[in-house]
């Protein structure tokens, strides 16, 4: 019993340090009473912990568009529009040497979008297409150093995939099969 209060007060206490948000208002930086359970399928899709213990998130402003939030041991925090339109809520995921990271987003168009900060550097918004339709949140995977798997449910039902690297962007939609 104590081992387990112990891991729900730990959790507790990352929740208030990284300022966790509610799923009903990922805008927010206040604790609500959401449940911890959403709190954390919220957390992995948006957070990202560098090498150096920098911790990542990536929240929707009032006006519908990305903003990075960082912070670390011995470091203000900091809050940098990242721009764009989003029509549904920003995932990301390591990508790139060191601190890389790629940040995706559902536009405004129905496309997916990503946006890589790498060494500092943030890039242009890149499509990757696909004008899905969904308001399922996208799913990410870091497949290897510079690639990332997306996975989101289609307007159509269909569960489709497409892959992000790095250096050679979008391989395009494909619906996965079994459907």
């Amino acid at each position: 019993m104590k081992i387990h209060f112990s891991l729900v007060a730990s959790f507790a206490l990352l929740s208030l340090s990284l300022g966790a948000c509610s799923k009903e208002n990922p805008e927010s930086t206040e604790l609500t009473a959401t449940s911890l359970a959403e709190r954390m399928a919220y957390q992995e899709k948006n957070i990202v912990r560098l090498p150096d213990g920098t911790v990542v998130r990536f929240i929707l402003n009032a006006s519908k568009e990305v903003v990075m939030e960082s912070g670390g041991p011995g470091a203000a925090p900091s809050h940098v529009s990242l721009g764009g339109y989003a029509a549904g809520k920003p995932t990301a995921a390591r990508c790139g040497e060191n601190d890389g990271i790629a940040v995706f987003v559902q536009g405004g168009d129905g496309a997916i979008w990503v946006k890589q900060i790498q060494d500092g550097v943030i890039s242009d918004w890149i499509s990757g297409g696909g004008g899905l339709a969904t308001n399922d949140e996208l799913q990410t995977t870091q497949t290897s150093q510079n690639g990332v798997r997306i996975t989101v449910r289609g307007g159509d039902g269909k569960v489709y995939e497409n892959h992000y690297d790095k250096y050679a962007g979008f391989s395009g939609w494909v619906a996965l099969p079994g459907q």
